[in-house]
């Protein structure tokens, strides 16, 4: 995508900010007919579904037609992720975004250059509207890793172009970087700003002077975002994100809510029966993406609770809202240096060279010392000391510590312990539960 057609893209997605419901309703439904319609024709899993349900395209005409398809789960994708792909992409050619999500398993994401730009281009809008500017120094803590490059000319102009900072380097490295890069912005995980935060007060730090912050991927509790805005001296705004969707709703200054992208991605909410729930109550998030054609995801379940909301948000913007994120939550891996991992840090671990042997994985502290890796292989055949050389040489590396100082036990199972609901925490610590997030 060239620089002028981003410009494009991103002004149009500002303006679809202020459109009228009534208009906004009808750019979503001609962007959800043409994925439905691609879907069919270009995607082998939604044409032989759809050919089952005797559904045509020209069926799903609305969002509230969507309701004719079934929910689509990762279990469904992990059965067959090729059936997923768009026949007009090279699968090799593709990018590819991977996530452990809440249940431990691993999923790969495709999305074509065309489809990624757009996500980052969007991603800019709620940014910008929060106050981030054209040449701000803007650093992230996240795995570095799993970053996809910005556009060339972005880069060169150091427009919009983020500083990446590991989230597995440990708090004390990175304030020191921090200090160093001095950033107008820092995003990253809460727990992470947190663990900075602590450690900012501990310090006494009054060099570091972030204009503003943003945050995403757990669960940011009002008393933790109020303790990391006193710290940093610097406003907050918690967005609600995904890999297989990017952000999907986000907080502005008024932060009466989360402003939804429904322009790019349609937001349900539903009940225990798959009826989508009234204004003000609870339900599942169900996700489907209008931008994404390589990979086209129709009704994907989130696995998190939300709360839609009919309030309008005094900024003026007439996308839908949510009032509340639940779910995503765990405990903190707590290393002998002082160092701690949080759960949405650790499933970054996780996403090594071995992913794909691993179905399923859980994490359990019980001593500072070691952990525990529980692991159910993708495969019976493939090799298991082969599998836990690979992991260890891999974790060692990247949390930067010596086996002598800290064992990392990896376990086979034939299945992963379960919680009474039925759900799998992926990470469980009993050390140092005082540390935990409020």
């Amino acid at each position: 995508m060239s620089l002028p057609s981003m410009i494009y893209n991103y002004y149009k997605f500002v303006k679809n900010s202020y459109m009228s419901r009534e208009k906004l309703e009808e750019y979503k439904n001609k962007q959800l007919k043409a994925i439905i319609s691609y879907s069919y024709n270009n995607v082998s899993y939604y044409h032989d579904l759809m050919k089952n349900m005797n559904i045509n395209p020209e069926d799903i005409k609305k969002v509230d037609d969507l309701n004719k398809l079934p929910i689509l789960y990762k279990k469904d994708i992990q059965k067959n992720p090729d059936k997923f792909i768009s026949k007009e992409f090279n699968k090799n050619e593709l990018i590819v975004k991977s996530t452990s999500g809440s249940t431990g398993k691993p999923l790969q994401i495709f999305l074509s250059k065309h489809d990624d730009r757009i996500r980052k281009v969007k991603h800019l809008r709620a940014n910008v509207g929060c106050g981030q500017r054209l040449f701000d120094r803007w650093t992230t803590i996240t795995n570095v890793n799993q970053r996809t490059k910005v556009p060339g000319t972005l880069e060169f102009l150091s427009v919009f172009t983020p500083r990446p900072i590991s989230i597995f380097d440990g708090v004390q490295k990175q304030l020191d970087l921090l200090e160093k890069i001095q950033p107008n912005i820092i995003d990253a995980y809460p727990s992470c700003l947190y663990l900075l935060a602590k450690e900012i007060e501990r310090r006494g730090t009054k060099t570091i002077s972030p204009r503003l912050n943003f945050c995403g991927a757990e669960s940011c509790s009002k008393t933790q975002m109020d303790y990391i805005e006193n710290i940093f001296r610097a406003p907050l705004y918690d967005q609600y994100a995904t890999i297989e969707f990017e952000r999907v709703a986000w907080q502005c200054p008024k932060k009466t809510g989360y402003h939804i992208d429904e322009d790019a991605t349609i937001v349900q909410f539903i009940d225990q029966d798959d009826s989508e729930v009234r204004p003000g109550e609870p339900g599942e998030i169900i996700c489907t993406s209008l931008i994404n054609y390589a990979m086209p995801l129709l009704r994907y379940s989130m696995g998190d609770v939300g709360v839609l909301s009919d309030e309008k948000c005094p900024c003026g913007r007439t996308l839908s809202m949510m009032k509340v994120i639940e779910g995503r939550k765990g405990d903190y891996i707590v290393l002998p240096d002082g160092r701690t991992i949080s759960p949405t840090s650790f499933q970054l671990l996780m996403r090594g060279p071995f992913q794909t042997k691993i179905e399923e994985w859980q994490v359990v502290q019980k001593e500072i010392e070691s952990i525990d890796i529980y692991v159910k292989k993708s495969n019976e055949n493939i090799e298991e000391k082969e599998l836990e050389s690979s992991m260890k040489t891999f974790m060692y590396g990247l949390i930067n510590i010596k086996p002598e100082n800290f064992s990392i036990n990896i376990i086979f199972v034939e299945d992963i312990k379960r919680e009474q609901s039925g759900k799998m925490r992926p990470v469980s610590s009993t050390i140092n539960r005082g540390s935990s997030i409020a």
